[in-house]
């Protein structure tokens, strides 16, 4: 496991988000959860709620994805936290066989602290986590007034924003309203 810590060993404030829709994806999803109270240097302070989602970038025919986002504080530098998260996936069965692929864990760093980067491992933050409603919502849930580095913006605020950027476009705005009334969007898993 990864020991290098970040600046003065201080507890640092990191926000991931976790996906899975191979196998038993709420069952990844916990194992993954009670993975990072395991690492050395890494504890869940809260999560989600944990949501059913369709698959995006891909077909609809796929299987429909489990999401959560955890709070957590960490010891570790921000790329070794990533690395850390990457060894959790590869224990659990992750294996990486492209962009869009199913997944039996996906575990992305969203924030740390307030640093920005762009590495060829790493983008602080996220840099798709505006477009994501399965990321917005659960962060929404948790840390809904944290801004966001770069955007300046809190969850809840980029979550409004992704909601007028869908209700001004009719074709999609229809799709989801036809999905939604059907309960198929997003459900909440009790």
């Amino acid at each position: 496991m990864c020991a290098e810590t970040y600046g003065d060993t201080k507890w640092a404030f990191a926000l991931v988000s976790l996906g899975a829709n191979l196998g038993e994806p709420l069952k990844n999803i916990e194992k993954a959860l009670s993975a990072f109270n395991a690492t050395p240097g890494i504890r869940v302070l809260r999560h989600s709620s944990f949501y059913t989602t369709y698959p995006v970038g891909t077909s609809f025919d796929k299987p429909l994805y489990v999401n959560a986002v955890a709070a957590l504080e960490t010891r570790l530098s921000p790329l070794n936290l990533l690395a850390a998260l990457q060894e959790i996936e590869t224990n659990l069965g992750r294996v990486r066989t492209g962009f869009w692929s199913d997944r039996t864990i996906d575990l992305d760093v969203l924030l740390y602290e307030d640093v920005t980067m762009e590495t060829e491992e790493m983008t602080l933050p996220h840099k798709r986590l505006q477009w994501r409603d399965f990321v917005l919502t659960p962060a929404c849930e948790i840390v809904p007034n944290l801004k966001t580095p770069i955007f300046g913006w809190t969850f809840r605020q980029l979550k409004t924003l992704l909601d007028w950027n869908f209700r001004d476009f009719r074709i999609v705005t229809g799709i989801i309203s036809d999905l939604a009334t059907k309960g198929e969007v997003q459900r909440r898993i009790s």
